[in-house]
């Protein structure tokens, strides 16, 4: 009598929506005698069986016990249950949490045993297989009785019989307190009535997706729109993303960051105006969104953004909103690390905010000028990113959100107050970084939440504001000082991007054996009082002038320009190595930082001399993105000059082709 081989169970797993549609064929042997040579090649590599010799099938017993032990269990088959098990727990999973008292593992002494349970599909009546592990002799089923547990645990082909138990992922989630956060002293408000405040982020968009991001709940929206068929909840950049989770990422929840309000309270509303290039919006375009921030009910509004020259229906539509709709306006300082005016941030109805490093001092990048209001961290920013992911970025862009989010959360606490008088808490309230006062470089100082919250409550006094004493002119001393490595690196050299604080203990001059902190104005040396060099000129970083027109003055310059993003090209913060490798030429640096300035070209045509590349500088993506890789493409400096910055450079510092180098006088390229 001719054996009947064990029938196949296929199984198709569909997903349709939210449903599953499973499907199953039973295949047998029995009707079909196609040997395997006559199925061919297609039927071999697609078969989910184990299959059988049809020789010793003919001529075997037909007991169901007279199986070849050590039969070949195909790869097919095993793969198969491997997918079904998968499959299962995925697509089954709220079975699986009925399954935790009900699922065992059992152990066949020998193949036979388990090929012929296996056949059989069912144990008994209601034991129901879950899946097989063949090589093993392994068996996993569902007993959902103790009557049905005690009859598979005496059957004299059982080896053991074990319950089933869940693994879980060991993925070490943690979360981290941004040191920004806590400089800002985030952590130090109550945040009980945060929902009282509308925050709206005008950005490249939001990742609604991310798991440390807020979400919509009772009480409490996260709306937004989008600018053309740009989608707010989608953020391709990660710009926007990471200026949300400063300001609001998730506290207490095990994982990633938190922001200055963490406890997903915060209503949020989202503007998209960038696509995922984050490359420019027109300033009309700019201020469309901002008005529908003010339309959604926000009472502060973040701008990570900024560039362009001055205009008057900008700025006259700020001071409208700010003035007559209440609603606090922040916007980065901008990322050129000059004393050019960046907009919207220097029109008067703004804040302006500087970045800080996590030691309070200015970031090279950071403009400075007589506009600047406030500074927040922005140098190594963690944040959260498109993805699911977290980054440390750099730039004003970043440290715009820690004080608009500070700015929301201690006026949660006072919502009575207007805008102007928070924003009067904020400058009062912060610490001060620079000279006495306000300065071009910190403005009032570093944002403070819990001296802005206690001014308001009334448990700060501030020491009342006497008349300065006014201070003695400063002169460089020696006058013409410059370091060991030549005449380019003098006190005019040091007075930018940070480089005191970077070299100027570092390189004495070989003849007086002075360092630039102890020989130049800029770096907190020189001699104060009557100048006997024989220039009688004073150096120092805040005679600088900017070379664009003051805010609050028309400008020549075409309304419909684009605003650039600062940050419009996202890059990880990286510390520089080394001392960069810097040119021999004899020439000096300009006795002024250049300015961005989108004005009419002067009359007079400046002097240029010859100029050269910082020696070997190439950016931070490698050694193929050097000053050629700019000169290529001059909008190249325009949209990443001032990022990826290696050795302590970026391109507008290091190539001439973007506006720096070697060269005593030239117009910076913008």
């Amino acid at each position: 009598m001719r054996s009947v081989s064990p029938s196949i169970i296929v199984i198709l797993v569909l997903f349709l929506g939210n449903q599953v549609l499973v499907v199953k064929g039973l295949l047998d042997d029995s009707t079909n005698n196609r040997t395997r040579k006559e199925q061919g090649e297609e039927e071999e590599e697609d078969s989910l069986a184990y299959s059988s010799s049809s020789s010793q099938s003919s001529s075997s017993s037909s007991s169901p016990h007279d199986v070849d032990e050590n039969r070949p269990i195909t790869e097919e088959y095993e793969r198969t249950n491997r997918f079904l098990e998968l499959m299962h727990d995925i697509v089954d999973g709220e079975k699986n949490k009925e399954e935790e008292d009900t699922r065992y593992v059992v152990k066949y002494k020998d193949g036979i045993s388990f090929q012929t349970a296996t056949a059989r599909g069912k144990i008994g009546s209601h034991e129901e297989v879950i899946h097989v592990i063949p090589k093993d002799k392994l068996q996993v089923v569902r007993l959902s009785s103790l009557e049905q547990l005690q009859e598979m645990e005496e059957r004299e082909d059982v080896e053991y019989v074990e319950r089933d138990h869940k693994v879980y992922l060991q993925q070490a989630f943690s979360e981290e307190v941004p040191y920004g956060i806590t400089m800002v002293k985030a952590l130090d408000v109550p945040d009980d009535n945060v929902s009282n405040r509308k925050v709206c982020i005008v950005d490249t968009g939001y990742d609604l997706s991310h798991p440390d991001l807020p979400k919509s709940t009772a009480g409490v929206t996260i709306s937004g729109i989008g600018a053309g068929n740009l989608n707010w909840f989608e953020d391709g950049n990660g710009h926007g993303t990471h200026v949300a989770g400063t300001i609001a990422a998730v506290g207490d929840n095990g994982r990633g960051v938190v922001g200055v309000v963490g406890n997903s309270r915060l209503n949020l509303h989202i503007v998209r105006v960038f696509n995922n290039n984050g490359v420019f919006v027109w300033a009309s375009s700019l201020v469309s969104a901002v008005e529908e921030c003010v339309d959604s009910g926000a009472n502060v509004v973040n701008m990570s953004l900024g560039g362009g020259g001055f205009a008057q229906f900008e700025r006259d539509a700020y001071n409208r909103i700010y003035e007559e709709d209440g609603v606090l306006l922040v916007a980065a300082a901008g990322n050129g690390g000059n004393t050019a005016f960046s907009y919207p941030a220097s029109y008067p109805a703004v804040m302006s905010v500087a970045a800080v490093d996590s030691d309070g001092f200015i970031a090279s990048f950071s403009q400075r000028n007589s506009q600047v209001e406030i500074a927040a961290p922005g140098v190594g920013v963690l944040s959260t990113v498109t993805g699911g992911g977290y980054r440390r970025f750099d730039g004003t862009s970043m440290a715009c959100p820690h004080v608009a989010g500070v700015a929301a959360l201690v006026w949660s606490n006072f919502p009575q107050k207007s805008a102007a008088e928070i924003r009067q808490a904020l400058t009062k309230s912060a610490t001060d970084l620079g000279p006495s006062g306000r300065d071009n470089i910190y403005g009032y100082g570093l944002v403070q939440a819990d001296r802005a919250y206690q001014l308001l409550n009334g448990d700060l006094t501030l020491n009342p504001t006497a008349a300065p004493t006014p201070e003695l002119p400063c002169f460089d001393s020696p006058a013409g000082w410059f370091d060991s490595d030549g005449e380019t690196y003098n006190c005019q050299w040091y007075s930018r991007f940070g480089r005191c604080r970077l070299y100027g203990s570092r390189f004495e001059n070989p003849d007086n054996g002075k360092t630039a902190n102890e020989a130049c104005c800029a770096c907190g040396g020189g001699q104060r009082g009557q100048d006997h060099s024989e220039t009688g000129k004073p150096s120092s970083l805040a005679s600088s002038l900017p070379s664009q027109s003051p805010p609050g003055t028309k400008s020549q310059t075409p309304s419909a320009r684009p605003t650039t993003l600062p940050s419009s090209v996202p890059t990880e913060s990286k510390l520089p190595t080394s001392k960069p490798t810097r040119s021999g030429t004899s020439s000096s640096r300009p006795s002024s930082d250049p300015s961005l300035n989108t004005t009419p070209a002067p009359t007079a045509v400046p002097n240029e001399s010859t100029c050269t590349d910082t020696k070997n500088w190439y950016d931070s993506r490698g050694m193929r993105f050097n000053c050629n890789f700019y000169a290529q493409r001059r909008r190249r400096c325009r949209f990443a000059g001032n990022f990826f910055r290696n050795f302590d450079q970026t391109a507008k510092e290091a190539c001439c082709v973007c506006g720096d180098g070697t060269t005593s006088n030239r117009t910076l390229l913008v």
